[in-house]
């Protein structure tokens, strides 16, 4: 059986070839209402993406559910919306039923 992991992060590219099968692709949220990228979840920086990474290098039996953080907005309300996103995608991820949460980004 795979270890289900989930990743709060950035997002992550699950176009990646090494992560492709890898990635459940039900992440959260499912979709943005003012987003463009198809799924959502999709990493801005690259920061998830590695992290993701970094979990199959150690872990070939995995399987990753991503939660995308909110950080839009600005100076004033990103730590706030952050912190909100952190715990919704936090209840995601136990609702998902997963053996690990990960979150490599700082609240």
């Amino acid at each position: 059986p795979d270890v289900r992991v989930a990743v709060i992060d950035d997002g992550v590219n699950a176009n990646e070839s090494s992560l492709y099968e890898r990635v459940a692709h039900n992440g959260w949220p499912r979709q943005h209402p003012t987003s463009s990228q198809s799924p959502w979840y999709q990493s801005f920086s690259g920061h998830g993406t590695e992290i993701a990474k970094l979990i199959c290098s150690v872990c070939p039996f995995v399987k990753l559910y991503i939660a995308k953080l909110d950080f839009s907005g600005g100076p004033s309300t990103s730590a706030l919306r952050t912190a909100k996103s952190a715990v919704a995608a936090i209840k995601w991820a136990v609702s998902q039923e997963v053996h690990v949460i990960l979150i490599s980004w700082p609240i």
